[in-house]
């Protein structure tokens, strides 16, 4: 069995070094895959997977993928 990390949006923020309100907008439009462990309670987590794919592309490949909205 595959355990998958999650990271707080403040780490994954920090790891990606942007602002946590960019984070959460990029999560909000779609542009980053997380989940909500808890309805009741306010909080994502961030799969690590998620945070490396990012990590990975190029500087225009993030602009592009940005950019649609």
């Amino acid at each position: 069995m595959v355990f998958q990390r999650y990271l707080t949006t403040r780490e994954a923020a920090d790891i990606l070094r942007i602002s946590t309100p960019t984070l959460l907008r990029w999560l909000k439009r779609g542009h980053i895959k997380g989940v909500r462990p808890n309805l009741i309670q306010t909080g994502w987590r961030i799969p690590e997977s998620e945070v490396r794919r990012l990590m990975l592309l190029d500087v225009e490949e993030l602009v592009d993928k940005l950019a649609q909205v």
